[in-house]
C-alpha cells in the first residue's frame, strides 16, 4: 500500500473521529430532555363511598384507558400504608388532614372528587393543573362548619324565644293569641328538628346507622372528624341517659343498683355505636388523629364529658333557684350550648 493512499485513510479516520468527540460533548454538556411518563396513584380503600365514586367515573370516562393509573387499597390492605405515609410527605400534606381518595401524580396529591378528575382529565386535554388542591376542601369544610355553628346558634335563640313566646301566651289575651298565630307556627317549624331528634332516642339500638351516616354526610361537607366525633359523644351520652331513665321507670333498675345501671347503660350505647364504627374504618384510621389519638374517638371523649358535665350543670342551677329553671329549656339549652361553644374552640384548633 502506498504512503499516500495511509495517509488517506488517516485523515478520513480523524475527521470522522473528530465528530464523534464532539458528538460526545455535546450530550453531556446538553443531554436530551426525558419524556418519561407520569406516575399516576391513586389511593382508596373499600369502605371509603367517594373512592368508589372516583373509581366509576374514571371508569366512566375511560379514563383509565388513556392514563396508566395505579390503583393502591389502604383499609384492607395495611402493608400499604407506608406508601401512602411517603407520598403525604412528599406532598408536605399534614397527616392529620390527609385522606382517601387520594391522588399523586410527580410529587403532587390531589384529595376529593372534584380535585382528582379535574386533575386526570388536564392530563387527558394536556391542561396544567397547578399544585394540590386540598386546600380547596379545607376551605369548604371551614365553611360549613362555620355554617353549623350558625344554625346552632339559630336553634339555640329560637328555642329559648319560643320558651318565652310559651309563657306569654298563658296569661295573654286570646285576641293576642290569635295575632301571634303565625309566628308560633314559624317557630313550631324551626323546632320541629328537635322533636323529631327526641324520638330517636326510644330507638338507640340504630345510633349506629345514624351515626355512620352523619359521619359519612359530613366527610362530605368537610367537616373535620374531631368536631364530628363531639357530637357523637353528646348523642351517646343523651342516649345512655335515656335508656337509664327508661330502666328506672320499668323499676328494672333498682335504687341501690342504679349505679351499676347507669354504667351498663352507657356501656352499651357507647359499644352499640363504637365497635360497629371501628369494623367499618370510620374509626382508627392511622393518619387521622389529633394527640396521638383517632379524631372521631377523641371527638366523642371530648364531647361525653362536656354533655355530661353541662347537664350536671343544669341540675346544679336548678337547685339553686329552688327546683326552678332561670330560663325556658334550660336542660337543652345548657348542654347543646356547652356543646357549641366547644365546637368554636376545636373550630380554632383544627382550623387555626
Amino acid at each position: 500500500m502506498g504512503y499516500g493512499k495511509i495517509i488517506s485513510y488517516i485523515i478520513f479516520y480523524s475527521i470522522h473521529l473528530k465528530k464523534l468527540l464532539i458528538g460526545i460533548l455535546f450530550v453531556l454538556l446538553f443531554p436530551i430532555p426525558s419524556f418519561a411518563k407520569e406516575q399516576v396513584t391513586l389511593f382508596w380503600g373499600v369502605t371509603c363511598p367517594y373512592c368508589h365514586t372516583v373509581r366509576e367515573k374514571i371508569s366512566e370516562e375511560k379514563l383509565d384507558e388513556k392514563i396508566d393509573i395505579v390503583e393502591i387499597e389502604l383499609q384492607e390492605n395495611k402493608e400499604n400504608l407506608p406508601k401512602f405515609e411517603e407520598k403525604i410527605k412528599e406532598c408536605n400534606i399534614n397527616p392529620q388532614q390527609a385522606g382517601i381518595p387520594m391522588l399523586f401524580v410527580d410529587g403532587k396529591c390531589y384529595q376529593g372528587v372534584d380535585p382528582i378528575m379535574e386533575k386526570l382529565n388536564g392530563m387527558v386535554e394536556g391542561k396544567d393543573v397547578n399544585g394540590s388542591i386540598e386546600e380547596i376542601d379545607l376551605v369548604e369544610g371551614k365553611r360549613n362548619t362555620e355554617i353549623m355553628i350558625g344554625i346552632v346558634s339559630l336553634f339555640l335563640v329560637v328555642l329559648v324565644l319560643f320558651g318565652y313566646y310559651r309563657q306569654n301566651m298563658k296569661t295573654s289575651r286570646k285576641k293576642d293569641a290569635k295575632k301571634s298565630k303565625k309566628v308560633y307556627t314559624l317557630i313550631l317549624f324551626l323546632l320541629a328538628p328537635l322533636f323529631f331528634a327526641s324520638k330517636t332516642y326510644a330507638i338507640c339500638p340504630l345510633c349506629t346507622i345514624a351515626v355512620g351516616a352523619g359521619v359519612g354526610f359530613s366527610r362530605s361537607l368537610g367537616i373535620d372528624d374531631l368536631i364530628v366525633g363531639l357530637w357523637v359523644g353528646g348523642l351517646l351520652v343523651s342516649s345512655s341517659m335515656w335508656l337509664f331513665e327508661w330502666l328506672k321507670s320499668k323499676k328494672i333498675a333498682k335504687k341501690h343498683t342504679e349505679t351499676y345501671w347507669a354504667f351498663g347503660a352507657a356501656t352499651l350505647m357507647f359499644a352499640l355505636t363504637l365497635i360497629p364504627l371501628k369494623m367499618a374504618g370510620i374509626i382508627g384510621h392511622p393518619f387521622n388523629k389529633m394527640f396521638g389519638i383517632d379524631k372521631v374517638l377523641l371527638g366523642v371523649v371530648i364531647g361525653s364529658v362536656v354533655f355530661f358535665a353541662s347537664g350536671r350543670l343544669h341540675f346544679y342551677l336548678k337547685s339553686k333557684n329552688k327546683d326552678q329553671v332561670y330560663f325556658p329549656y334550660q336542660k337543652v339549652v345548657i348542654p347543646v350550648g356547652a356543646l357549641w361553644l366547644t365546637t368554636i374552640i376545636l373550630y380554632l384548633i383544627v382550623y387555626y
